[in-house]
């Protein structure tokens, strides 16, 4: 067995990309057309399309405030409470606790009703190691665990409503349409810029 250590996580390979690590840095936040882009950290690389952001600025405990088999938030005081994580981008500071949590996120991914990714303000090993379990040992397909490594970007998300993940980027797909519309909407161009248009 070949061992190798990504950062702070120690892996077997033949891992599916984990470990191609970048640094945001808020000036890498960019426009592509009409979407803006974010280039994360990605503990484990995927893809998910298109979904539902369900953002949090408090951790969260996959062990007692997630039910494993629905994949609903079941704590009463997390600013969650009551909604499900399953098939959605899961944007949360950190998980919360120890390892018992990667069991919990494991069992959710097994059943089906685990999120479609997840976006971290820091990296946290604990939750991709069920990705890579959940793809290495019983043949699920991995879900994409991104880092931004920084709070602010991080917090920039609860602006968002829906997104995609692409390897190391984010992508979101909604409101900034409309923010691009309004700036286009009250652009003024010279007479020179006129003539070469």
């Amino acid at each position: 067995m070949n061992l190798r250590t990504v950062g702070q996580l120690s892996t077997f390979r033949p891992f599916r990309k984990i470990g191609n690590f970048l640094n945001l840095n808020f000036s890498d936040y960019s426009q592509e057309g009409r979407m803006n882009v974010v280039l994360a950290r990605a503990l484990v690389e995927g893809r998910c399309k298109s979904r539902e952001i369900l953002y949090s600025s408090i951790g969260l405990s996959f062990w007692g405030q997630v039910d494993a088999r629905s994949g609903k938030v079941i704590s009463n005081t997390h600013p969650l409470s009551g909604r499900t994580i399953g098939d959605k981008i899961l944007a949360i500071p950190s998980g919360v606790g120890s390892c018992t949590g990667s069991q919990v996120l494991l069992e959710l991914l097994l059943n089906g009703n685990g999120p479609a990714g997840i976006i971290t303000a820091c990296p946290d090993p604990i939750l991709a190691i069920s990705s890579v379990v959940a793809s290495e040992i019983f043949g699920v397909s991995p879900i994409p665990i991104l880092s931004l490594n920084d709070e602010n970007a991080f917090e920039s998300i609860r602006n968002f409503d829906t997104g995609s993940i692409e390897d190391n980027r984010i992508v979101f797909d909604d409101r900034e349409e409309v923010m691009y519309d309004a700036i286009v909407d009250n652009l003024k161009l010279e007479e020179k810029d006129v003539r070469l248009l």
